[in-house]
């Protein structure tokens, strides 16, 4: 899998396979090493550059929410008191 996948799914996924084949060290292909390196700093690099993306719209969103939707407060309680409970 290259970056060519735009899928965040796609990209973490292939970064955890390339992470776990390094942390099996006696299976990695010296030739190889380099490149899932590359890959895998693609990958990590594109998994960030969608987390940073959807959190400054997430925090816009938010933004822009009315300030009435915003819980301040704790919603008042059902039971009152111990004693208005049915046992």
């Amino acid at each position: 899998m290259t970056i060519n996948s735009q899928s965040y799914s796609d990209q973490f996924t292939r970064l955890e396979q390339i992470s776990q084949q390094l942390s099996r060290n006696d299976l990695v292909d010296i030739d190889q090493l380099l490149p899932l390196v590359d890959e895998a700093m693609a990958s990590y690099q594109f998994c960030l550059s969608r987390l940073t993306a959807v959190e400054q719209l997430l925090n816009e969103k938010l933004q822009q929410a009315p300030q009435e939707a915003v819980v301040t407060t704790m919603p008042k309680a059902v039971v009152e008191s111990p004693s208005d409970l049915p046992f």
